[in-house]
């Protein structure tokens, strides 16, 4: 990938085209519903996949407005941003209901009456979307077309990239047509696919992404009847099934209406129809059951009480199984003794290649020399405690940590960490919480005002401290590296860190050597002379869920920003940049990237348009530009709109110009 495509990549700018009516299939992971409680020991399991084919009408256009009209700004409903729509009559009058870009230019359309735009036969009544450059992007085709090499029948809805290449259609057969799929045990495009008359496929770049089923076919010994609905990942292997009705999958039958996932063509996960014996464990029904990669059930919930190599596990809980079929977690139907330890029924218990490794003692107990106090956690490493609460006063190197007080022993038994309230430290009283972490040497290394939720990369502070001399707020988290150095921390006072004067409320982040790696602005702050905004907090969409975050200041290991939001207009090196938007810098703060405030004359003559991205290499020649006016470059004449990105100094490595919008009625056929 070059760097350009990188940077804009990172900095929320698409390099490349938008695909209309793609499937949301994901990247061959699975779609599972969210769970009531956090479990750590699952894979992360993809969702429903970045949505990759709507077209992509709202995208900021670089374009000037064609004509002279001043547009209204106009909201289009369901779409982010706002669009603009003219008062008076500005495009032709084949085109109805005209959308455009905010900046100017075309985004969408409909379609009166038939009309060819740009070449395309689109049919009467559709909705047309075009590219920031002017390209058509998405068209329904009124007339059986050939493009690329790919024969379409009329009713097709098509994609186009920004150079006009086909990208995706979406179609419904008129006959048999033979593709290659991925099976379950391949690892290419090996499994020929016979697709029935009837289905309605939406392929991209070549390959099949989605079907909905004509009539029943089989893959991979899985028969899939008339209606279902199937979804292909990137790597060309089944990823989900939909059916409208309870569908059987090795003999599994799973509900109507919901996802059975498939990871490579292998079965993931899915609702049971019906309570069903999978592997010797009754699994409930109206519950998901997933698959390791071996195909053995790794999750279910039971339908009665059962018992699992020695451990019997209650009705309607949750369990998790390894490769071997042992026990991960569990939920105990009644009172039972663990590695000695006597343990509650309907306690949660965890284990690892059978043994407990995470148990709540019923009663007061002793093991390995420990007095473990009833009622709080005990993590154990081959059956020795290693975190656990105590249950009567215990004193580690000096410190006397009264009963309740959460202790972390290393491999060899000595302490790492020890939480405790209102204890004793070497004579003294330490009223309230404290934690008291340990060096290697045995001896403590620093001692906190925290709540009792301390972890060894995790603490809050009931009131403000220093932590390796930086003043930390109270109630705020702070990380810490597995060395035990301070990682992140939010400031209690003004300080300056790493040679940047951060506010009161700034978040900084370290590295493990206590060198700065980024932070988290309270205030807009001028660092290394740029002047960088205040952390905004902003919000996406991944995988259908919504994730927040706040902005941050990326620093070099020598300190110089390396990418910021500007807090205000800026001239670097000689460019003007405007306020609000993201620059990046070189280690020796030379401008790497950066929006035009206004429109900018390079010495070569060129002119970079106002409002666009505009990149440059380290001998201040143009990496990336958007053409304000009319350019010649190596006796080819470049208009103004046209996006230049350059390979290297000078070498000129793609050109995208606008592209005019010819719309003409549609000819009759012969």
């Amino acid at each position: 990938m070059s760097l350009w495509r990188k940077l804009t990549d990172w900095l929320g700018v698409s390099s490349t085209p938008a695909a209309p009516s793609a499937p949301a299939s994901s990247d061959d992971t699975s779609r599972g519903q969210p769970e009531a409680s956090v479990d750590t020991r699952e894979a992360s399991v993809d969702t429903r996949g970045a949505s990759r084919g709507q077209p992509d009408a709202s995208r900021v256009s670089t374009d000037a407005p064609d004509g002279t009209n001043p547009p209204e700004q106009v909201p289009l409903p369901g779409e982010p941003g706002p669009h603009r729509t003219s008062r008076r009559p500005r495009w032709p009058e084949l085109l109805d209901d005209v959308r455009e870009h905010p900046l100017g230019g075309i985004a969408s359309a409909r379609l009166p009456e038939g009309a060819t735009i740009q070449g395309i036969p689109c049919a009467k009544g559709s909705f047309v979307a075009f590219h920031r450059n002017g390209r058509l992007s998405s068209a329904t085709l009124a007339r059986a077309t050939d493009l690329d090499g790919e024969p379409l029948v009329a009713g097709t809805t098509l994609g186009l990239d920004e150079e006009g290449v086909l990208s995706t259609w979406t179609v419904t057969l008129t006959s048999d047509r033979e593709v290659l799929i991925r099976s379950a045990s391949g690892t290419t495009l090996d499994l020929p696919l016979v697709l029935p008359a009837g289905s309605r496929a939406v392929f991209e770049h070549r390959q099949l992404r989605t079907l909905g089923l004509g009539a029943a076919i089989e893959i991979d010994g899985v028969t899939f009847p008339a209606q279902v609905e199937l979804v292909f990942g990137d790597s060309g292997a089944l990823s989900h099934a939909r059916s409208s009705e309870d569908l059987r999958v090795h003999g599994i039958p799973f509900a109507a209406h919901e996802d059975v996932v498939f990871l490579y063509g292998r079965l993931r996960e899915g609702w049971l129809a019906a309570d069903h014996e999978i592997d010797g464990i009754p699994c409930q029904r109206g519950e998901i059951v997933r698959f390791s990669e071996s195909g053995r059930l790794a999750r279910a919930f039971l339908s009665r009480d059962h018992t699992v190599r020695g451990v019997t596990c209650r009705e309607g809980t949750r369990v998790y199984l390894d490769d071997e079929g042992r026990l991960l977690e569990g939920t105990l139907a009644e009172d039972a003794t663990l590695e000695g330890i006597p343990v509650e029924g309907g306690s949660a218990v965890l284990l690892d290649g059978g043994r407990p490794i995470l148990i709540t003692p019923q009663h007061d107990c002793e093991l390995d020399g420990r007095a473990l106090l009833a009622g709080a956690p005990v993590e154990l490493r081959e059956g020795r405690p290693r975190a656990f609460s105590v249950a009567r006063a215990e004193t580690f190197a000096g410190l006397t940590a009264p009963r309740g007080s959460s202790v972390v022993l290393d491999e060899a038994g000595a302490p790492l960490l020890v939480v405790m309230t209102n204890g004793d430290d070497a004579g003294t009283p330490r009223p309230g919480t404290w934690s008291f972490f340990f060096g290697e040497d045995g001896s403590i290394r620093r001692r906190l005002p925290t709540d009792t939720s301390s972890r060894l990369d995790r603490v809050q502070l009931r009131e403000a401290a220093e932590i390796d001399g930086v003043p930390a707020i109270e109630r705020m988290p702070i990380e810490l590296h597995e060395d035990g150095s301070l990682k992140s921390v939010v400031l209690a006072r003004d300080h300056r860190v790493g040679g940047v004067l951060a506010k009161r409320g700034t978040r900084v982040h370290l590295h493990a050597g206590g060198a700065l790696a980024h932070v988290t602005l309270a205030e807009d702050t001028v660092i290394g002379g740029i002047p960088c905004r205040a952390g905004v907090r902003l919000g996406s969409v991944m995988n259908d869920l919504e994730h927040r975050y706040e902005e941050y200041v990326g620093l070099h290991a020598n300190g110089t920003v390396a990418f910021a939001t500007l807090a205000r207009a800026l001239e670097l090196d000689g460019v003007p940049l405007t306020a609000h938007k993201t620059i990046a810098q070189r280690e020796d703060g030379s401008l790497l990237v950066g929006t035009l405030a206004r429109d900018h004359t390079l010495p070569s003559g060129l002119v970079a348009r106002a409002g666009t991205l505009f990149g440059r290499f380290a001998d201040g020649t143009p990496s990336a530009i958007t053409l304000a006016a009319r350019a010649e470059l190596g006796g080819v004449v470049h208009e103004a709109g046209a996006a230049l990105t350059f390979r290297e100094p000078g070498l000129l490595e793609a050109a995208h110009a606008r592209v005019p919008l010819t719309v003409e009625p549609l000819a009759p056929q012969a």
